[in-house]
């Protein structure tokens, strides 16, 4: 109508939904009417549309695929040998730009991925582009954070183009390189123990019985025993190296270990190959296998062995000394005995002399049998100090309840005609009651006064005091608790009775001497003795497992100072 209206033609196309048909139309005015020429475009429009679908099919994909995607063309130079010089990038997905960095059409694959050529993306591409075959390789990349990246990449060729395909393989690189540092880390852990150190998997027949254990990793400290490389090892079978397992039965121990899940422990006999030694054969389950480790127990074996025949030399050499010692204290108790009854009738004799025939002798033999009788007495208390320094062995009583002040009490009653004589006096503080030997704490406390009541000057009246106290923990001195068994007990607890003197003291320089038998530190005509007093008084002091010791400098008195375990 409008052309009819205006003379004026009219071309376009039109759509007619209802037929849904394209056509391109031509309206020309013609007297009395118009003229309309079309021809049906609906085909093209149809194959327009398909393509722009798949275009928005293909931008979909590139846009939601995890891999990163570029398609280049090749650039070669303008000399006569065109050799390829770059790839201009035709079009890249948004993943691409991602990791890579924005790239615009055109732009040379180089400059975008600088590093192109030092990972060998450039050379990959060169190859697949000129033998038209696909390649694959890994890659590195660093992030836009500077972390190190890996990927894996595919390129094909396509005619004039070549496409290349980013997949992202960072995670499972770093997963790699973990358990490689894992399996690192353990070679090293394994490659240091001393100890030999295998794992094996279970060969099983159609039954699923064991009948074999394969190699698949030993330590250094296996190689070194053995003598065998990895390569003589891994892959290979406990019998075929080892048939001896099947023999001495560790085999079966092995299988023992697979079935139950219980691990195997035991010292073994065996030989590598470099002479017999013993072993700590440790077997552990392993999934279908185990864990065997082997420690070289050849050196301890040899030093237990040595140490139990050391052992029973000691026993022996103790027995035989144990043996001789009871021999010569019951040797030392005859002894001292049966020389009382000879020595009784050297003095009953001497006295008959000189009360008989005192007027008939001259006057200097009279001198001489007098010292001779005097020499007896003095044999006499000495062979009496002996057989009492010997029951302190051969004749002890067990232990009972023993009050010390009773004790004390009959040993000054026992003193009182000395005591009087040299007018001296007795300080006493209240002892303790204590398990011991009532006889030997006699014998103790005699000698220990005693001493003190004798060893004064002449003329001078003697002061003895007895004191006591319980200690334990720090005031325990420490020379105590080197010497008792007790002393070295937490909880042990002491009385510490000291008796102490006015008379002349001694120094301390042959402290380790005054204990000892026979040990005088004056003359025998100066002060009268055996030299056994204080040896018996440390021999009692050993039965009770006490201790004794003194303090002194001459002329400044002594204190003597017991250690009862209380």
């Amino acid at each position: 109508m409008r052309v009819c209206e205006t003379g004026q033609p009219f071309s376009g196309e039109k759509y007619y939904p209802e037929y849904d048909i394209w056509r391109d139309m031509m309206v020309v005015a013609v007297p009395g009417g118009v003229l309309v020429t079309y021809s049906d475009t609906t085909a093209y429009h149809k194959a327009q549309e398909a393509a722009h679908q798949q275009a928005q099919l293909l931008h979909g994909i590139l846009k939601g695929v995890p891999v990163g995607i570029a398609v280049v063309n090749a650039r070669r130079t303008a000399t006569d040998d065109h050799r390829i010089a770059d790839f201009s990038i035709v079009r890249v997905n948004s993943l691409f730009e991602t990791v890579f960095g924005p790239a615009a059409a055109g732009q040379a694959l180089t400059a975008v991925m600088t590093n192109a050529r030092e990972s060998g993306l450039f050379s990959r591409c060169i190859l697949s582009f000129q033998l038209n075959e696909p390649q694959e390789f890994e890659m590195s990349h660093f992030m836009a954070d500077q972390s190190a990246g890996w990927y894996r990449v595919s390129v094909s060729a396509d005619g004039d183009q070549l496409i290349l395909a980013f997949t992202d393989i960072t995670e499972l690189k770093r997963a790699q390189l973990t358990h490689y540092h894992q399996a690192e880390l353990l070679s090293s852990v394994l490659d240091s123990s001393p100890n030999d150190i295998l794992a094996f998997d279970a060969v099983q027949d159609a039954d699923n019985r064991v009948v074999d254990f394969r190699y698949i990793l030993q330590n250094q400290a296996k190689r070194q025993r053995t003598g065998r490389s990895d390569e003589q090892v891994v892959g290979h079978t406990m019998l075929e190296i080892f048939p001896i397992v099947k023999v001495n039965g560790l085999f079966d121990e092995y299988v023992e270990v697979l079935k139950t899940g219980r691990p195997f422990r035991q010292d073994i006999p065996f030989d590598y190959g470099h002479g017999s030694g013993w072993y700590n054969v440790s077997a552990v389950k392993r999934n279908n296998g185990m864990v065997l480790t082997i420690q070289d127990k050849t050196a301890e074996k040899e030093a237990e062995e040595k140490l139990r025949i050391n052992q029973r030399q000691l026993e022996q050499a103790f027995a035989g000394l144990k043996a001789a010692n009871e021999h010569l204290q019951q040797f030392a108790y005859v002894a001292s005995h049966d020389l009382q009854e000879p020595l009784r009738k050297i003095q009953s004799f001497g006295d008959l002399l000189l009360n008989q025939y005192t007027t008939e002798l001259p006057d200097t033999a009279g001198d001489l049998l007098r010292r001779m009788q005097n020499a007896a007495v003095r044999m006499s208390a000495l062979i009496r100090s002996i057989l009492a320094f010997s029951r302190l062995t051969t004749h002890q009583q067990p232990f009972t309840s023993v009050s010390l002040s009773d004790v004390v009490a009959g040993v000054l009653d026992d003193q009182e005609r000395v005591i009087q004589q040299r007018n001296a006096r007795i300080n006493l503080d209240a002892l303790p009651t204590v398990m011991a030997d009532a006889v030997q704490m006699q014998q103790l406390f005699s000698h220990l006064i005693g001493n003190a009541l004798k060893y004064v000057h002449s003329g001078q009246s003697p002061v003895v005091t007895l004191t006591s106290r319980l200690i334990g923990g720090a005031a325990i001195p420490e020379t105590v608790l080197l010497a008792t068994a007790v002393g070295r007990q937490p909880a042990a607890e002491f009385w510490e009775i000291t008796v102490a003197d006015n008379g002349i003291g001694f120094d301390e320089k042959y402290l380790d001497r005054l204990f000892q038998m026979f040990q005088r530190l004056h003359g025998k005509t100066q002060y009268e003795g055996t030299g056994m007093g204080l040896a018996i008084c440390k021999r009692v002091m050993d039965n009770h497992h006490g201790m004794i010791t003194a303090h002194s400098q001459p002329d400044q008195g002594a204190r003597f100072v017991v250690y009862l375990p209380r």
